[in-house]
């Protein structure tokens, strides 16, 4: 069986949850050839890193305008858009005949976009499965000729099914996160004395960046932190080295074992790393979200109670940071929050399709 899954570098999160579920069938099917595929490497690979450098300036330097496309988007397709997707999905036509797929997953909302437009064009009944990446619904991973919806939570499914969706066609399976943090030892530090802080800011950076953050984040008693710089060389040069009780390392495919010994991550609020911190029982703390995305996480967090939101600045972020990390009975109450979302989920419901379709593709 040939599995394609499809996905783009609008930050790591897609890309992230991509690789994990190739992961996941290759582990668990060892007849499967799966292919991941970024949708604009393969359709432009002349223009993909002026794409992705074009939406990360837009995030970072103009988030208003990235909101209101957002909401925008959420409104319905433009005659342009649909003509945009309509043409790309005519392109598509030649990986879909070399791969030969009996299963495609977006990871996406454009790929989903055109995946829908080409089943529609073509008529294929290519099962067709969308993995959605956040804690909330927008109307861009919303299209006909899917045939399953992979969501996060609950209230994912039942927004899905006001929006005509049938409730059969839905799992709720949490968003996939590496096999390394579903296998993480949960630490008790409750008696240690000094605490660990992790800061990470996602896959474009977003972490905060004024000198004297740190210097008050480095002068708390019995604190010591981790900056996770990714990708942000100017990040990393400006504290590597400078301060006593901060550590900061680039990019690291090993997130999970900083997650396992911290008492607390202060990040955005993306859907993959909010699962990554339910799955290591982290409590998280999210500094002022503001892309609109990002913003209906932050509100997961707070209804659930697994994390704290500071809406706006404060005048010392430091001694928020100081407050919650020592605050030992809120943390406690988080991370037992954290573990009945865990338990409740069921990720092996997303392998039983592919088990079905497998086992149909056989006989």
């Amino acid at each position: 069986m040939n599995i394609l899954i499809l996905t783009g570098r609008f930050g790591m999160g897609h890309c992230s949850v991509a690789e994990t579920l190739k992961q996941d069938i290759e582990n668990n099917f060892g007849d499967t050839n799966t292919t991941v595929v970024d949708i604009f490497e393969y359709m432009a690979p002349n223009l993909c890193e002026v794409i992705y450098g074009g939406f990360k300036l837009l995030v970072n330097r103009g988030s208003k305008l990235y909101n209101f496309f957002y909401k925008k988007a959420d409104q319905g397709d433009s005659y342009f858009e649909t003509l945009f997707i309509k043409q790309i999905a005519y392109k598509i036509d030649s990986l879909i005949n070399e791969i030969k797929p009996s299963i495609i997953i977006s990871t996406l909302p454009i790929c989903s976009k055109i995946i829908s437009a080409y089943k529609e064009i073509t008529g294929s009944n290519i099962i067709f499965i969308t993995c959605i990446t956040d804690i909330s619904i927008h109307k861009e991973w919303v299209n006909p000729h899917t045939n399953i919806y992979i969501v996060a939570s609950k209230k994912v499914k039942d927004n899905l099914i006001l929006r005509g969706i049938e409730e059969k066609n839905i799992l709720v399976s949490g968003i996939p996160v590496r096999k390394q943090f579903k296998n993480i030892e949960i630490l008790s530090r409750n008696t240690q004395k000094e605490k660990s802080l992790l800061i990470m800011g996602g896959g474009l950076g977003l972490i905060p960046a004024s000198k004297d953050f740190y210097k008050k984040i480095n002068n708390i008693k019995n604190l010591k932190t981790t900056v996770i710089a990714g990708n942000n060389r100017s990040l990393y040069n400006k504290l590597y080295n400078k301060y006593e009780n901060i550590k900061v390392v680039g990019y690291t495919n090993k997130v999970y074992k900083y997650m396992q010994n911290a008492d607390l991550i202060i990040s955005k609020a993306g859907g993959v790393t909010l699962f990554e911190t339910i799955y290591s029982e982290l409590p998280i703390m999210v500094i002022c979200p503001f892309l609109e995305q990002e913003i209906n996480n932050a509100h997961y967090i707070e209804n659930m109670e697994i994390g704290k939101i500071i809406w706006n600045k404060p005048n010392d972020m430091a001694l928020e940071i100081e407050n919650m990390i020592n605050d030992t009975c809120t943390l406690e109450k988080i991370k037992s929050n954290m573990k009945f979302i865990k338990n409740s989920l069921d990720e092996n419901k997303i392998l039983d399709v592919l088990n079905k379709v497998q086992m149909r593709s056989v006989s």
